[in-house]
């Protein structure tokens, strides 16, 4: 892409300039105001809002149909909503279909604390503060394991999950592999830089999903120069494997353990990132219907894993999706998202 065409495809894209915004204001309320995304709306398109969850500023899209029962996406580390656009759009006519942007990811706020726990209470205060009842959560990766956290924790919100190629447990191939990826170039020329970037990473990626993904996931630097949406300090936590609980070490615990920024909050016993053992005591407790659906070649999900889920916990339901790995909607999104709708829809 040419310099010149750049304004505009930047617009067209929602790329902006700069780091997040500061916090907002604290307390939860709904900012009633719609970040133009460039274009005439559509009958799909949705609503870009802001909402202030404890002080921070949290963006989503909402595809409308009030009314209908609600279906919350939640994106994977170093993701964002909009990846969430072809999904939404199959599932909008019998859903109320909203994708949230996780605190340090596309347009919400950087914060000085990240982790599966307050995360997860992140989506907690997203669902009151909507009025949301007899949710459905659809969580890809990052997205999924705080989405089967929630689960666990508050199962008179939550109907259905599906777990988009994760689990309690997670394969160390396939996490040191992401870890590697995300740490190899922070800096482009133009979002077709990114694109083959990210395209030389997965081969077996949809390139229009892909291009989409990656259009959605940048910002111009001062220079001029491209770099991803996400808060780098996201990675302090990636693969960590945190100190066994209290009970499981026999000690009381350390709040000097896991990672913990300046200002931290909701990191129970200083610890960002549940255990594995945490992980599958809430795996064991969810009584919502759960749908796994496995990338057949994934390094992160392994078959031993996903064996053990439904082991632990029958009622679940597991779908393989053939030619993908990790990233499932941008390996095969036609099969994915038929995967989750079927699931989703009455049965007849």
């Amino acid at each position: 892409m040419a310099r010149a065409e750049w304004p505009t495809a930047a617009r067209r894209a929602g790329i902006r300039q700069g780091a997040p915004g500061a916090r907002a204001a604290s307390g939860d309320r709904v900012a009633r105001r719609a970040i133009p995304a460039g274009g005439l709306r559509t009958v799909s398109d949705p609503r870009s809002q802001v909402i202030t969850l404890g002080g921070v500023s949290f963006h989503y899209l909402d595809w409308g149909n009030d009314g209908a029962p609600p279906v919350v996406l939640l994106h994977g580390f170093a993701g964002h909503a909009r990846q969430w656009r072809f999904a939404a759009e199959a599932l909008h006519p019998h859903f109320h279909v909203l994708a949230l942007d996780q605190r340090g990811h596309g347009d919400s706020d950087w914060t000085e604390t990240y982790g599966s726990r307050v995360m997860v209470e992140d989506l907690a205060r997203f669902v009151d503060a909507l009025d949301l009842h007899h949710v459905t959560i659809v969580g890809q990766s990052m997205g999924g394991m705080n989405a089967m956290a929630y689960a666990a924790m508050h199962p008179e919100r939550i109907d259905r999950v599906v777990l988009g190629d994760i689990g309690p447990e997670t394969a160390s191939a396939g996490v040191q592999r992401i870890r590697e990826h995300v740490q190899q170039r922070d800096t482009f020329s133009s979002v077709d830089d990114a694109f083959e970037f990210e395209r030389s990473q997965n081969p077996r990626a949809q390139d229009w999903m892909l291009r989409e993904r990656v259009e959605h996931n940048l910002r111009e630097l001062p220079d001029g120069s491209l770099t991803w949406k996400y808060d780098k300090a996201l990675r302090e936590n990636m693969g960590r494997q945190p100190e066994p609980s209290a009970r499981e070490a026999g000690t009381p615990p350390s709040s000097e353990a896991g990672p913990k920024r300046p200002g931290a909050g909701g990191a129970e016993s200083g610890r960002a990132e549940f255990n594995a053992e945490e992980r599958w005591q809430m795996w064991r407790k969810i009584q919502a219907q759960v749908l796994v659906v496995r990338g057949e070649e994934s390094d992160l999900l392994s078959p031993e894993i996903a064996r053990r889920m439904l082991d632990e916990l029958p009622s679940a339901e597991l779908v393989t999706l053939p030619g993908a790995g990790h990233t499932l909607m941008a390996d095969q999104p036609e099969a994915f998202v038929a995967a989750v709708r079927d699931w989703l829809l009455p049965r007849e």
